[in-house]
């Protein structure tokens, strides 16, 4: 955005950063998706910038760049779900002890959770993901 450089960033326990010329203007939680709102110097003119953040069907975050309320940029990044070999072997771990024990009489309890910690373990991305708007 001219010689200004926005940056947002956000890792798998749902932590949020819009970051300005290397400075963090915007931290929030969200797992589905938030507004951070800035004001900025564009054009001789003070703006209020928002950055929303989404998931999408597609298994990916959507980032939104607006301007005064028009929308200036779309980004795409993947989900970010551990990647370190000792993250997804945790993981696989906890998912294969959740799976067995739903074998048990809480079956209809463990086997969602052990499923979800089984995939988990199996995903290929990144520990945090970030993208230039």
């Amino acid at each position: 955005m001219g010689e200004n450089t926005i940056n947002f960033t956000n890792d798998w326990n749902g932590n949020e950063s819009v970051i300005l010329n290397n400075e963090v203007v915007s931290a929030q939680f969200s797992w589905f998706g938030t507004s951070h709102v800035f004001t900025l110097e564009h054009n001789g003119v003070l703006q209020t910038i928002t950055v929303k953040s989404g998931v999408s069907f597609t298994r990916s975050i959507v980032v939104k760049l607006y301007i005064a309320d028009a929308l200036v940029e779309t980004k795409y990044m993947g989900l970010s779900i551990g990647n370190s070999t000792s993250t997804k072997n945790t993981y696989l771990i906890i998912g294969v002890m959740y799976i067995i024990l739903s074998l048990t009489v809480f079956s209809k309890f463990f086997l969602p959770i052990g499923i979800v910690f089984f995939v988990l373990g199996l995903t290929n991305t990144n520990e945090e993901t970030s993208c230039n708007l």
